[in-house]
């Protein structure tokens, strides 16, 4: 459109009375549509120095891996590089209220689950093709005590990428570790 355009279709009629206010969620669901669509190499700079402050500095290939699974559910870089951290790092996870809940629902469950897929896992070439089919072919609910062992939460990415960002020996330490910290016999 031209100036004169504009200024012709210009009207007072659609603008509020009351006064502008700055919308801080409204501001952060912008910046998680741009974290969306930029990509992991564009994040990289913006990202790599909140790791160094957490102590983090894993590879780059890592932690490009780690961004692009992450950065659809983050709202700030700051939640993106959390949320690297904890796929990157154990020391990063802790169980949130919903986990401790689902947990709770059913402990034994919970471990059986993660005790199932252990071995499975280990057979598994690490794509995340072939660790979604070697995934669906267990019987029962795995997927969530994958992703609480291995994330401390119950939202994450497809726990097929999840379980490639994170690595095989990792992933399986990790998975393995949750079984033991259940403190069932």
């Amino acid at each position: 459109m031209t100036l004169d355009e504009m200024i012709g279709l210009f009207s007072f009629d659609g603008i509020q009375q009351k006064s502008a206010i700055f919308d801080m969620t409204k501001l952060e669901w912008m910046n998680g549509q741009y974290l969306s669509m930029a990509s992991a190499v564009e994040l990289y700079p913006l990202v790599s120095p909140q790791l160094e402050r957490l102590g983090l500095n894993g590879g780059k290939d890592a932690v490009l891996r780690a961004i692009a699974a992450v950065k659809t559910r983050s709202r700030t870089t700051i939640d993106v590089a959390r949320q690297v951290a904890v796929r990157l790092d154990p020391k990063f996870v802790e169980l949130d209220e919903k986990a401790k809940r689902e947990i709770a629902k059913d402990p034994a469950g919970y471990r059986a689950a993660l005790e199932a897929s252990i071995p499975v896992l280990q057979l598994a070439d690490w794509t995340p093709e072939q660790l979604e089919q070697r995934l669906r072919a267990l019987a029962g609910k795995i997927f969530q005590p994958i992703r609480i062992a291995l994330t401390g939460g119950t939202v994450s990415e497809p726990v097929n990428e999840l379980l490639y960002v994170v690595g095989k020996e990792a992933a399986l330490r990790r998975l393995g570790e949750a079984v033991r910290l259940t403190g069932l016999p």
